[in-house]
This record gives C-alpha cells, structure tokens and sequence, in this order.
C-alpha cells in the first residue's frame, strides 16, 4: 500500500507531528509512506516534499484580508501537488490539515474526485464542513449556507461580507460527488458535527481519536524541574496550563488570570506554558515560556498535580491527551471534544465560563491523591501513535476494498 498525506506542516505543532508520527510508523511496518507539506522550513527527509514557499503563503494570507478568499489561492503549491501524485501514484490520499494558504483546496478536491483516487479527510477542525471558520462556536450559518456571517471579521480575517457566502457553496461544490472518500473526524463531536453540514452530510464519516508518542509521553520519575521544587518548598500545589498562545481568544489565558486573581491566598502555584506577547505580574504564575523539546514538556507534565484546559472551543485536545499520557489528570471548561476523549475516571469539565464551579472542581482534584503511573498506562493505550495508525490503516483498507467493489480502478 503506497499512502500520501497532504498537511499544511511537518513535525511542527499539533498537526505535523501527527503526520510525522504516522509517517514514521508506517515506515516501520513496511508501508511506503509519503508527505507533502506547505509551511514551514524546508526537511530534508525521504519521501517528504514541501510544496510552496513562505514568501508566497505569507502574500496569500494578506490578499485574503482583502477578498477573504481562504482555500481558493494556491496554484504553484497545486500544480506541484498533482505532479507529486502523478509521479508517485498512491493508493490512498490522505488530506489533514488543509489550511495555511499553500495549496488551492477546491482544485486539490476537483481533482481527486476527477481521477477517482481514494482519499481520506482527517477533521481536526471545522473549516472543511464549514466552508470558512476553523471553530464556529455558537453560530450555525454553516448549516444553510454562510449567507448571514454574523462576524465576518472574526470569522475569516476579512471585511469581505460576500465573501463566506462563496466559500461556503466552493467547498460544497467541490466535495459535491465526491464518492471515493471517507471523512474522519478526530472526536465523535466533530463527527457528528460534519453529519450536520450540507457540504459533507452525504459522505462516510468515521472517527479516529488523535495519537501521540507514547515513547515521549509518559510518566517519568526525574529530578524536579526548579519552578516546581521552589512550589514544592512552599507546600504549594500545581496547576500547569500549555497553550500555544496564552493571549488566543480561544485557549483562555484570560481565565488563568483570573483564577490566580482569586486563589491568590492558597497554596496553588500555577505554571504556564506557551508562548506570551505581554508581560504579567504574578507571584502565583510562573511563566515558562514556550517548551520545544517533547521530553521536557512531558516532564512538566508529569511533575504537576492537575493540568488545566479552559479553551472556548477543541476539536480533540492534545493537551488532555499529552497530560493524562503523563499521569496527570486534566481540569477544565467543556469544550466540545475534551469532555468526550478524555479518560472519565480522570478528568473533570465544568460548564465554560462557570469560573466558581472550575475553581471547586479545581480544589477537589488538588485534594485527591492518584497512582501516576496507572493513569499513565491507561492513556497510553488510548493515545498511542501506534492504535491511531492502524485505525487509520483500516479506514485506507476499507477504502480500497469499497473501490474493489464498485468496480472501479
């Protein structure tokens, strides 16, 4: 079996270590294996290609402030795209994250149902059944068409009011007919949501829980790191937050500050992880920065007693999969799919913005005493790299079989 992924990056963030991890697993197990990617630096690996310059990504994403055009630009990435696939013939497309402004998305998608190639769309957000926005929220305008975006500013980047409207019916268009496809939703909440959408309601949709690296994520009994001994001194207990941006509307930095703010007089120490743009004075917040290297991030993990998710909106949530992998249960705001793909025993998720109830819901779980390493075994056969690539190996099998079938080559 000779698969492709298409993803907008490679080994960086949530999305690139998820294809790196599959193509490295695949490998392994002897199947030929490629990547193509958009953004980023160039790697130098086998069988991985990227597909479009910085330069030219960066000028995308400024000329769809103006026509709030977000999938339709991209041609070199796209010619370059369709040269690779005519040139490796895969068996199996498989398209993750399709943003960044590297690739036009509707051609890619036209010519895939056009030759009739088995692909496999990963949701690990919702613009693909939306048409626009990464996380729709409360708003529902992607269920008739995007006619009435009640913020297209916030929605898209963009001032262009007409244009949700023809990104919606594009995406449609694009996926209309498209029959050799299977849709995976990374949670059974996105899943169900993509079930509700006019643009993907007719297609297969499965779900297929996100993995990480198990051999990276784990529980580890190391020297404390030197924020948490001083806590530790204190007879403090620790609260770790890891966001990517702590100022993201969305990943709720602002709810750590006010947390701090009211538990200022008990013995809690919060520590944050993640990239900052302001500067904070805290004497409960211990601003770490952000952390590159996995092994480090795990040990941060390890060491804490409870982390905190408290995002508006998740489509899965690596940070609860990452946490309890490492042994420590995860405290938070409802959020969609961190509720459901979290191990129950483990977790608890107050309703969002409720910030008396996560402030109990937090004092409880400070109180409780758990075998790290328990949790730890029991996240990691959830999680693992290894039981996300071959569910993914039977949905590509099914694919192929489906293909059979029909009669069709």
């Amino acid at each position: 079996m000779r698969i492709l992924q298409i993803n907008c990056v490679f080994r960086k963030g949530s999305t690139g270590k998820i294809v790196s991890d599959l193509q490295e697993y695949y490998q392994k197990v002897g199947v030929d294996s490629w990547v193509v990617y958009g953004r980023g630096e160039k790697i130098c690996a086998p069988n991985v290609y990227k597909v479009a310059s910085e330069y030219g990504s960066k000028f995308r994403n400024f000329l769809s402030r103006y026509n709030g055009n977000l999938y339709g630009m991209g041609k070199s990435g796209l010619q370059k795209t369709i040269r690779l696939i005519e040139r490796i013939s895969p068996d199996v497309v498989h398209l993750q994250c399709m943003n960044g402004y590297f690739i036009n998305l509707y051609g890619l998608l036209q010519y895939l149902k056009k030759r009739n190639i088995a692909t496999l769309l990963t949701l690990h957000a919702e613009f693909m059944y939306t048409g626009n926005c990464g996380y729709a929220f409360e708003c529902e305008e992607w269920k008739t068409g995007c006619v009435n975006c009640p913020d297209v500013q916030k929605a898209i980047t963009s001032k262009n009011n007409k244009a949700t409207r023809k990104n919606w019916q594009k995406m449609k268009e694009a996926f209309a007919g498209f029959e050799n496809l299977c849709v995976a939703g990374v949670s059974d909440w996105v899943s169900d949501r993509a079930k509700c959408s006019p643009i993907l309601k007719d297609k297969k949709i499965v779900t297929v829980l996100n993995g990480l690296n198990d051999t990276v994520f784990f529980y580890r009994e190391v020297a404390l790191l030197p924020q948490i001994e001083a806590a530790r001194r204190n007879q403090k207990k620790i609260v770790l937050f890891v966001t990517p941006h702590f100022e993201g509307e969305n990943k709720g930095g602002k709810w750590v500050l006010e947390l701090a703010k009211q538990m200022k007089d008990e013995p809690v120490q919060f520590i944050v992880i993640g990239r900052t743009e302001q500067t904070y004075h805290y004497d409960n917040i211990d601003f770490v920065g952000v952390v590159d290297n996995p092994v480090e991030l795990a040990r941060w993990y390890s060491q804490a007693d409870i982390s905190l998710l408290v995002s508006k909106r998740e489509t899965f949530s690596m940070i609860c999969a990452e946490s309890l992998s490492c042994g420590t249960p995860i405290v938070g705001f409802k959020a969609g799919a961190p509720e459901l793909i979290a191990l129950k025993d483990y977790s608890q998720f107050v309703p969002y913005g409720n910030l008396n109830m996560l402030i109990d819901a937090i004092r409880a779980w400070l109180e409780k005493e758990f075998d790290k390493q328990e949790i730890s075994k029991k996240a990691r056969q959830v999680y693992s790299k290894k039981t996300m690539a071959e569910n993914y190996l039977k949905e590509y099998e099914n694919l192929l079989g489906q293909r059979s079938s029909d009669g069709k080559n």
